[in-house]
């Protein structure tokens, strides 16, 4: 009996620190801040403040990647965002509507469920959003937009440049993303791969343990 508890020991272990080295190598644990009303609603609906998630320390991430990047505008500081264009493509914005490369992005169904509300960073009153799924890379995403969408901002036209990626928010109405700060430099940008789980806990089924793109 007391070898085999001393062999489950060894071998819980050794699996342990085989984590440990795949974490310092690869994985950064993250929390996301709390302190930008603007990141708030716009990281909706595939995160929220206060998740913790796992970012690759490694590799590059690509096309249709979620992504944390260094902040252009606040040294030591991310953004967050989803890269929907990268070197020398065309993104084109239009009423929370996207096009790359004169390609239509296409919505296949509504989520479950089909609305959230989220509050307008301005007033912070509660504004009831769509949310539709979406065919980006192989993958079937979520975002979030106007249930009355409405051309009340310009239009955005941009051909990305060498090294830059094009970031747009999964919240297309309350948006924090390139159409503000710019493209941003890939080398900068960590693929956000996985979340541990949410603001409240390990406790909340709904936000633990979840494969993020």
């Amino acid at each position: 009996m007391r070898g085999f508890v001393k062999l489950v020991a060894w071998v819980v272990g050794i699996a342990g620190a085989f984590a440990l080295v795949v974490y310092l190598a690869l994985l950064d644990v993250w929390v996301v801040p709390s302190d930008d009303p603007l990141l708030t609603p716009a990281i909706e609906p595939t995160l929220s403040i206060g998740d913790t998630v796992l970012v690759a320390r490694r590799g590059a991430p690509t096309f249709g990647s979620l992504v944390r990047c260094a902040d252009p505008d606040a040294p030591g500081r991310f953004v967050i965002g989803r890269i929907v264009g990268t070197a020398n493509d065309v993104v084109d914005v239009k009423a929370e509507s996207l096009d790359v490369n004169g390609r239509h992005e296409a919505s296949i169904a509504a989520c479950d469920p089909p609305t959230m509300s989220v509050k307008d960073p301005r007033t912070q009153e509660a504004v009831t959003l769509q949310c539709r799924r979406y065919e980006m890379a192989g993958m079937s995403l979520a975002y979030l937009q106007s249930s009355t969408p409405t051309r009340t901002e310009r239009d955005t036209h941009a051909v990305v440049e060498p090294g830059k990626v094009f970031l747009l928010s999964d919240d297309r109405h309350f948006h924090l993303d390139s159409r503000e700060f710019g493209q941003v430099s890939v080398a900068t940008c960590q693929h956000v791969v996985y979340r541990l789980w949410g603001a409240t806990g390990i406790g909340d089924a709904s936000r633990r343990f979840d494969v993020l793109w």
